[in-house]
Formats: C-alpha cells, sequence, structure tokens
C-alpha cells in the first residue's frame, strides 16, 4: 500500500485494525514515521542574455538527483545535472563545492523553468520539486540581435539585381535597421613601371652626345622611356567593406554602378542593444548573376526538350488515325467530345458585383514572351479552381474578374483569389498583355503590392490569378465613406495618412526596382478589407479600373486614353513618364484621399486641365488637410522633375506625420453627399475620340457641352 499526497516536515502515525464485527476488532502496535521536509529552493545567483546560474542544495537524505530545464510553454526537458552519473548536459558547468551550476548557451530575453527530480531511499519513483503552485523559472536577459540570413543574390530582368536576406532574430528588442556591406572592388587600372637604369642609361646618352641636333635626340630618348613603360598584370583594386544600405527592409536593390563592382555582401542587425553579428557572406556577385542565368537556360533546354517531344508524339498520333481511318467505324460508337470545365466555362454567366474591374492598360507596351519566361511563373492547375456564387466582380472590354477559390496554393488548403480572364474571342496581342502583365506582376513581393497568386494555362485557357481585395478599389472604398453634411466621417485622419502611407511604401519599392507605374491612382489601388484593423492598401495591378472610371482619361492625338488629370507637366508636352511623374501623380493621389474621392480639377475639362498644369497650375489645398501634408504635395508638384522629392523622403515624412497624429482626430467637413454607386459619368469630361485634320495641320476636336449636345466648338490641341 502506498500513502500519497502526505504533508512535508509532518508525522503521521500509522496502525491496523481489523474488524470482524461491525463493533468488534482488534488493533496492531502503531508506528509513527515523519515524512522529509521540503528540499531548498533552487535560487538564481546571477543571469545574462545567454546563461544562468544557480544555487540548489539537494537533500542530505536523498540517494539521488536530476536537474532538468525546459523553455515556458514546452515540455521537452533537457538534462541539467544526474548526481548518480557525476555528469551534466554539455551546455553546464558544475561548481559542486558551492552546489552552484552554470548554465550556457540559453536564447536571449527566454524564460526557462527549472525542476528537482530527487530519488528517496526504498522509493522508486523520484519526487519532483517544486510542487505546484510553486514554480523555479527566470528569464535571461535581452541582447542584440542575432546574425541575418546569407544575402542571397536575384537577378529580377536583365539590368535589375535584388540582394535579400532571412530576418534576424530580435532577441528580446525591436529590431531597428539592417546594415547591408559590399565588398567593393575599384575598376581596374593598368599599372605602369619604368625601369630606372634604362632611364638613367638614356640620360647619360643624352649627356654624353652634346648638343648636336640635340632637340632631336632628347625626343627620341624621351619616347623611348616611355615605350619602356610596360604594362604589369592587372590586378582589382579592393577598398573594403562599404555600407550600402540601412533601413528596415530585408532586400535592397543592387544600385548600377555596384552591379560590375561589387564581389560580396554581408548583412547585420540593429536594436536598442547594438548592431549584432555579420551574416555569412554571400556568393560572389558573378556567381550569383551566373547561376541565375544557368537556371534560365536550363529551363529554356527542358521545355524545348519538352516541346520537340510533344510534337514527336503529335506527329506519331496523326500518322496513326490517317490508318484508323481505312477502318470501319462501329455503328453503335457514341461521339465524345471534350467537354470543357463547367466551373471556368460559365464564369461570364454568373451575376456580377461591382468592387472590381478590368480593361488592359495602353500605357504598358506589350511584347511576346518567351517561353522560359512564362515557365518561370507559379502555374496552377484547373481542377485546382473553383467559382464562389455572385463571383463576378468586375467586367472591362476585354476582360473580366472573378472571385474564386484556389486549393493547395502555399500550404493553404484554400485561399480566396480574384480571377482575371479574357472575354470570348480575344485577340492573340490582348493574350500576350494579360501575360505580359502576370510577369510583371510576379517580379513585385511587396506587402503593399497586389501579389500574383499564379497563372492557369490549361485547355486554351489563360487565367492570372491574383489575391483577393475584399474592399474593392480604394476611390470607391473612400466614396463609400463619405459622411453625410455635418456629420463626422467614418475615415479618421489617421486613417487617410496610413491610406496614403500604404501606398507611398507600395511606391518606394517600385522605385528601388526602377520600375515606373504611370498610372498611379485611387482608382487603380485595392483594399485589402473593409475593417479598419486589417485594412492594407495596395498597388492594383497597373489599369485594372480602367473602363469604369473612363472619364478619367483623355484620348491625344494618335495615342491611347491618357490620365491628363494626374500627368505631370512634362508627361503632357512630351510624353515622358518616369518616377518623377510618378511622384506627380503620387501628390494627387494623396489629394484625392484627403477629398474623399473628389474629381481633380472639378471645374476643368480635360484641355482646360492640361493648359493649366502645363502652364505651372496645380491643384489648391483640399478643405481638410494637415500643413504637413499639403506642403508635401506641393512639393510633388514641382514644376521641374529634378525638384521633386522621390518616394523614400515622402514615406519618411508621412511616417514623422502619422506618428504626430491622434487617433481620435474626426473628419467634420462639407464632403459631397455619400454616393450609391461606384462611379459617376460627368459628361463635361467627355471628348469625342473623332479627332478631325485642321487646316494648319494641327488637330483638333469636337467637345460637346454638357448641356447642350449641339453646340460643338474647336479646341486646338498641345503639340
Amino acid at each position: 500500500m502506498n500513502l500519497t499526497r502526505l504533508q512535508p516536515h509532518q508525522t503521521y502515525r500509522i496502525g491496523i485494525r481489523a474488524y470482524s464485527t461491525v463493533n468488534a476488532y482488534s488493533e496492531s502496535h502503531s508506528v509513527e514515521i515523519e515524512t522529509f521536509p521540503d528540499p531548498d529552493d533552487i535560487e538564481r545567483v546571477s543571469v545574462n542574455s545567454t546563461s544562468l546560474r544557480l544555487r540548489w542544495k539537494p537533500p542530505g537524505n536523498c540517494r539521488r538527483f536530476l536537474l532538468q530545464y525546459a523553455i515556458v510553454g514546452q515540455n521537452d526537458f533537457t538534462l541539467l545535472y544526474d548526481s548518480e552519473e557525476q555528469s551534466s548536459g554539455q551546455q553546464v558547468a558544475v561548481a559542486r563545492g558551492n552546489d552552484t551550476y552554470e548554465l550556457g548557451s540559453l536564447l536571449p530575453k527566454t524564460l526557462y523553468r527549472f525542476v528537482a527530480l530527487i530519488y528517496y531511499p526504498d522509493w522508486d519513483v523520484p519526487y519532483e520539486w517544486p510542487r505546484e503552485p510553486k514554480l523555479f523559472q527566470w528569464e535571461t536577459l535581452a541582447d542584440r540581435p542575432s546574425a541575418p540570413g546569407r544575402p542571397v543574390i536575384t537577378q529580377l530582368r536583365s539590368d535589375v539585381y535584388k540582394v535579400s536576406w532571412e530576418q534576424a532574430k530580435d532577441n528580446g528588442a525591436p529590431l531597428e535597421a539592417y546594415g547591408l556591406e559590399a565588398l567593393v572592388h575599384q575598376p581596374h587600372r593598368p599599372v605602369r613601371s619604368l625601369d630606372r637604369a634604362d632611364s638613367t642609361e638614356h640620360s647619360e646618352d643624352a649627356d654624353d652626345d652634346g648638343p648636336s641636333p640635340g632637340n632631336e635626340t632628347r625626343t627620341w630618348r624621351a619616347s623611348s622611356a616611355w615605350t619602356s613603360l610596360t604594362t604589369t598584370t592587372v590586378m582589382p583594386e579592393t577598398s573594403g567593406w562599404n555600407q550600402v544600405y540601412n533601413g528596415t527592409d530585408t532586400y535592397w536593390i543592387i544600385s548600377d554602378r555596384l552591379i560590375v563592382h561589387t564581389n560580396l555582401f554581408r548583412v547585420r542587425a540593429r536594436n536598442s542593444f547594438g548592431w549584432g553579428p555579420y551574416s555569412n557572406e554571400s556568393l560572389p556577385m558573378r556567381e550569383a548573376i551566373y547561376s541565375s542565368d544557368s537556371f534560365l537556360m536550363l529551363a529554356f533546354v527542358g521545355l524545348l526538350v519538352i516541346t520537340v517531344t510533344g510534337i514527336t508524339i503529335a506527329v506519331i498520333c496523326v500518322a496513326l488515325r490517317r490508318n484508323e481511318k481505312h477502318k470501319p467505324f462501329p455503328a453503335d460508337a457514341g461521339v465524345h467530345a471534350h467537354l470543357p470545365d463547367v466551373e471556368l466555362a460559365n464564369l461570364r454567366e454568373l451575376p456580377r458585383r461591382g468592387n472590381f474591374v478590368h480593361s488592359n492598360n495602353i500605357l504598358y507596351g506589350t511584347s511576346s514572351l518567351f517561353t522560359a519566361e512564362v515557365s518561370l511563373l507559379p502555374h496552377i492547375r484547373s481542377d485546382q479552381i473553383y467559382m464562389t456564387s455572385s463571383s463576378l466582380l468586375g467586367s472591362g472590354a476585354f476582360g473580366e474578374v472573378y472571385e474564386g477559390i484556389v486549393k493547395g496554393v502555399d500550404g493553404e488548403a484554400e485561399t480566396l483569389v480574384a480571377i482575371k480572364t479574357l472575354k470570348k474571342g480575344a485577340k492573340e496581342h490582348e493574350k500576350q498583355e494579360l501575360l505580359q502583365e502576370a510577369q510583371l506582376m510576379s517580379n513585385f513581393k511587396h506587402k503593399h503590392i497586389t501579389r500574383l497568386v499564379g497563372v492557369c494555362l490549361e485547355a486554351d485557357t489563360l487565367l492570372i490569378i491574383m489575391e483577393l481585395m475584399q474592399g474593392g478599389d480604394l476611390l470607391s472604398y473612400l466614396r463609400r465613406s463619405r459622411p453625410l453634411p455635418g456629420q463626422a466621417a467614418r475615415l479618421t485622419m489617421l486613417d487617410l495618412i496610413s491610406m496614403c502611407q500604404d501606398v507611398a511604401s507600395g511606391c518606394r519599392y517600385l522605385e528601388e526596382m526602377h520600375f515606373v507605374h504611370r498610372d498611379l491612382a485611387c482608382r487603380n489601388c485595392l483594399v485589402s478589407s473593409t475593417d479598419p484593423r486589417d485594412r492594407v492598401v495596395k498597388i492594383g495591378d497597373f489599369g485594372l479600373a480602367r473602363d469604369i472610371y473612363k472619364n478619367d482619361y483623355y484620348r491625344k492625338e494618335g495615342e491611347g486614353l491618357l490620365p491628363v488629370r494626374w500627368m505631370s507637366p512634362e508627361s503632357l508636352v512630351d510624353g515622358v513618364f518616369t518616377s518623377q511623374s510618378d511622384i506627380w501623380a503620387f501628390g494627387v493621389l494623396l489629394w484625392e484621399i484627403m477629398t474623399l474621392g473628389e474629381q481633380p480639377y472639378q471645374a476643368k475639362n480635360n484641355v482646360e486641365v492640361l493648359n493649366h498644369v502645363r502652364e505651372g497650375g496645380h491643384l489648391d489645398r483640399p478643405k481638410v488637410c494637415p500643413n504637413e501634408m499639403f506642403e508635401l504635395m506641393k512639393y510633388c508638384w514641382s514644376f521641374s522633375p529634378d525638384e521633386r522629392p522621390t518616394f523614400r523622403y515622402c514615406l519618411e515624412v508621412l511616417e514623422v506625420l502619422r506618428e504626430n497624429t491622434s487617433e481620435n482626430t474626426q473628419i467634420i467637413a462639407p464632403y459631397p453627399a455619400k454616393l450609391h454607386q461606384e462611379a459617376v459619368s460627368n459628361p463635361s469630361y467627355s471628348i469625342d475620340e473623332a479627332c478631325l485634320p485642321f487646316t494648319s495641320g494641327r488637330p483638333y476636336c469636337r467637345c460637346f457641352s454638357p448641356t447642350n449636345t449641339a453646340n460643338t466648338m474647336a479646341i486646338t490641341l498641345p503639340d
């Protein structure tokens, strides 16, 4: 018989009674026993970020004890010390004379729990100390960050390279920045050496020869001296490790000047305790580029082999089918045509919803994609794609967007997605444009740019699958959030600044990747969720909302539709699109957000806007707008492109403005009444697309008055 749950350090009297009837019994002699006292507490002597020193004196009457430890929340204990084997774990230094134990190689800022298993004489089951609710647990101190992952160089396209690394562990203090360093080699310079003996000999000969044709002699010997300059073996001059990036991102776009001269990269992280250790060095730059090119070459060769094999099989099948024509056809044989998947065939018959629209972005040129480039896109099988009810999100002139579910992607059982497809009868160049768009999006890996999930190219089907942004486009979201007159808006000033910051973060990424958007506006940004806690604004897929907001565009002679109200002076005059012109459009986007989606230059038609901007004009200050925000807008609208800020600067200004803005700052202003539709049609912006030749050789267009369409006027367009 085992007696359990006795109290420590108590005396118990134990006897046995034997009952024969209810009241008759006999009793043995009783014995007294005393339970052992509780062991001493385990004490912490000292602690730092990676080690703990403990003191504990085991009970004198135990025959064996074990000390163990584990991270709080985990049940896997590690041996600290075993008295019977007189051994300890590899991470422990034991000083038995003082009953101290030092445990090293611990994780910084981590809570550890310690227990002792005590074996008493004649007892095989250990006594676990401490007993609940008592606990012995201590936390190590915070420390500098760990080393980040080894930098990896990736070729994004022919002239753009990215170096990225895995995030470092913060070790208990938030990461403040990463420092990326490059081992830079200076350009190769030939080193010339002059044989001093020869030079001296020539000089002496010149002196011995006297003054007779001296000039000619000296000239000839000077030439000889220069020819004695010999070019030695050319060696690169290494200037050592130089810091090339300091920021919070875990990637950096390699600048043009470093692509040739950089050999290695290394990175370290910093928190409030200082800089952590360096990562392992990257592969040499040329090897990384070579490995990337080799992968593309292998992919191309593999596809070429598959294509040749497929053609061979097709030729064999055609030959066999011709032979089959001479055989009698069974009378009862049914004709089984290949039935397309119902899920994909019935897309256009489903009801529509108005948060998303689609059309091609005419501002982007297209070219045929190499098979190798298409093969590098993430591919999704058609049997992984399922459509939801009421799945049509929007439609444009050439394509449609649907809501759907993709199974088995990114380790998730099901993922909500938006699916873009071309309409029936799409032309080949339209298919190329859609593939070009997918290939463009595949370059982007950023939390504020819409993510490409994959493409489906099966059974003559072309589908572009993107992450689903359930809040719709930003312009519609802002207009839906307008308050009634005199009431506070659902969005606070902090919400608006956060949206601006989200877009600026995505634009900074595009700027670093050397991509020019050329159509930056609220209509081309998407909102992840209507819930403010989960709301993230992302730059959309470059022209998704062209058709529904067609009045925002203007057709100039010989060109596609242009977003005049968002275009910079140099874009309007010379057709030049750069990161600086994107900055101008970003300033207009800030204005849109601050006005909850108002139309820029409301009182002007497109031609008046064009002339106004060319003459140095810009938008007025919104009714509700912080001073710092409007100053940033005006900075973005600097007439000279060189005087405009970078997106990095814009992001820094918005981050400071957000930190200085209270969460409770409400917006109460005479905004336009809340709209019940996703977009409005303003006939004052419509211009007849048929341009007629003018007698002077300059084109003009017929513009229709919003009040009387019978009245027309001729307007000369700018060159």
